[in-house]
């Protein structure tokens, strides 16, 4: 590990922009170098958004989720993160992420903030499944100086959660075959991936479409948030 990666005089400035219906917001921030922006997503990216911005996929209790890539290389310190090199899908060495970015503010005002934070680390770095998100790291985002105003936490990004893929779907084209076989691809990952939990002594408490990612050029499904965990 880069323990220089760490530095606060280390970290980068950059901006992203949230697009929700009613107004157009810039969010600045500092985050670790390895990170860029991924133009690529055309689902989810807003064509406005410019080249160098990060976008925001959503808003939430503790915080925003950006999207990204990542040059995993880099949290390996085995790459030298000022010169990455350019993205190509193939490269398996380049991870499209979701950024966790929780308000340390809105962390410390609820009395289970920072347990939900601790328990998604924790669950992220020992388990390790097919039918789970993979969890890359996490890591403090300082203000310049030596405080800590965000914790950002980096997994794998899926194409949809479940919510999102079936309002998108128009499943009277599907012949009743074709449907059966795809809701029981759907359970059959969605139990192996409980299972896995059950035998290792978890219980995810939260199971819920948008709980549950979906990756649809593999057909895979993951189970995803586990600040509720036990």
């Amino acid at each position: 590990m880069n323990v220089a990666r760490f530095l606060p005089e280390s970290y980068v400035q950059s901006l992203a922009h949230f697009l929700p219906e009613d107004r157009v917001e810039t969010v600045h921030f500092r985050h670790l170098k390895g990170y860029t922006p991924d133009i690529s997503d055309k689902a989810s990216r807003n064509p406005a958004t410019p080249d160098d911005h990060f976008h925001i996929l959503a808003k939430g209790e503790f915080g925003s989720i950006v999207a990204a890539l990542l040059y995993y290389p880099s949290v390996d310190g085995v790459a030298n993160p000022n010169e990455l090199p350019k993205f190509e899908a193939k490269d398996e060495k380049w991870k499209r992420v979701v950024c966790k970015r929780y308000n340390v503010e809105r962390l410390e005002k609820l009395n289970d903030g920072y347990t939900r934070l601790i328990r998604e680390i924790e669950f992220g770095r020992f388990h390790y499944h097919e039918s789970i998100v993979k969890y890359y790291e996490a890591f403090p985002e300082f203000d310049g100086t030596t405080k800590i105003t965000h914790y950002w936490l980096v997994s794998e990004r899926m194409d949809y959660n479940m919510e999102q893929y079936f309002r998108m779907q128009d499943y009277k084209k599907l012949d009743r075959k074709t449907f059966l076989y795809l809701i029981g691809s759907f359970l059959a990952q969605l139990l192996r991936g409980l299972d896995y939990l059950h035998q290792n002594g978890t219980m995810h408490r939260n199971i819920e479409p948008q709980h549950i990612g979906y990756n649809q050029h593999r057909s895979q499904l993951k189970i995803l948030n586990f600040g509720l965990s036990r």
